[in-house]
């Protein structure tokens, strides 16, 4: 019994050395860098074990970057790149600029379709048309303005001009015109809508009397005269005037004897104190010709005027003016002469 119990304390005291001995303390000198941790580790139950820590190395030094230095360039080289870069741009297509002339004085164009002629680069030209408040419609880039039917273009490219013109609040009746700007004279042209009769749905307006009364004696005769054929050749209709469209010589037109000319008359502006026949002339003859007015006589003639030129080339054709005088019946009763009345001495 006394032997058992000595062999049992014996083992409990070598298994108490044995113990000892596992949880030692390592010394300083005699640690490696991570077995530290991995003793402590291995002692906590159901720890995982830490891995040991690599011990750094250095890394190889880098080679220093060489600086690269630029040489100058060969002058037979760059001519050479510039060469090439002038064949290149070469290759690429240009657009040829189109170049048209000056219109006539007077040109007529179908509603919608397209008319072009060229136009002065850098100067202001003028479209009269026969519209009183035309509406423009454009895309372009130059400076254009309106003023009572006549459009002013000017601009300092050569790009096309196009504009869309027709009488506001009425565009089926449209003018199409496109204008290529060059090194040429300003250029003025009336532009006429085949088949159009301005601001009037029948082609006839009712004249005003007193309104035309008060037009032709706010000025002397003569500069009325001029007046009125100035609102006429822009496209307008004078204060208090009628207008109506005609297609038969009126029987105020005088005898106009110009060889080679067809006329005919196409408006009747009708005034107070005046009638202002207003035709259609075409030289038909093979060479130019100066068109003599004085040649429009009758006795009712007050004056006559051709616009917006006197000189025609063969089929060139233009406006003529005859204002002749409108009979006026006198108000009041009638004074009986005293001659004739079959009185005695």
């Amino acid at each position: 019994m006394n032997i058992c119990i000595r062999q049992i304390v014996v083992g409990v005291a070598t298994a108490m050395f044995v113990a000892a001995v596992q949880a030692q303390v390592l010394a300083p000198q005699d640690m490696k860098p991570g077995a530290a941790a991995v003793a402590t580790a291995s002692t906590l139950p159901g720890e995982r074990p830490l891995g040991v820590t690599p011990e750094p190395r250095t890394l190889p030094a880098s080679p220093a970057p060489q600086v690269q230095v630029n040489r100058p360039l060969n002058p037979g080289a760059l001519q050479q790149v510039e060469m090439q870069a002038q064949a290149a741009a070469n290759q690429i297509p240009v657009r040829p600029r189109k170049t048209l002339p000056a219109p006539p004085p007077v040109i007529e164009v179908q509603s919608g379709q397209n008319k072009a002629f060229g136009i002065a680069l850098s100067h202001v030209n003028r479209i009269i048309t026969p519209f009183r408040d035309p509406e423009i419609k454009t895309t372009s880039v130059a400076t254009i303005s309106a003023e009572r039917g006549v459009i002013y273009v000017s601009t300092l490219l050569q790009d096309e001009i196009a504009l869309m013109v027709y009488e506001k609040g009425d565009p089926f009746n449209a003018i199409s015109i496109t204008m290529v700007p060059d090194a040429i004279s300003p250029v003025s042209v009336k532009v006429n809508v085949a088949g159009y009769v301005a601001n009037t749905d029948t082609g006839h307006s009712v004249a005003n009397g007193d309104l035309a009364r008060g037009w032709e004696s706010d000025q002397p005769f003569v500069e009325v005269v001029k007046s009125t054929f100035r609102e006429i050749a822009l496209g307008r209709v004078p204060e208090g005037y009628g207008f109506q469209a005609i297609k038969r010589v009126p029987a105020q037109m005088p005898t106009c004897d110009i060889p080679g000319v067809e006329i005919a008359p196409q408006q009747l502006i009708t005034g107070n104190a005046m009638v202002v026949i207003v035709s259609r002339i075409t030289n038909r003859n093979y060479k130019p010709i100066s068109v003599d007015e004085s040649k429009c006589e009758s006795p009712a003639v007050i004056g006559a005027a051709t616009w917006p030129s006197q000189k025609l080339g063969p089929g060139q054709s233009a406006e003529l003016y005859v204002a002749v005088r409108q009979h006026v019946e006198t108000e009041g009763h009638q004074r009986p002469s005293l001659l004739g009345t079959g009185v005695s001495n």
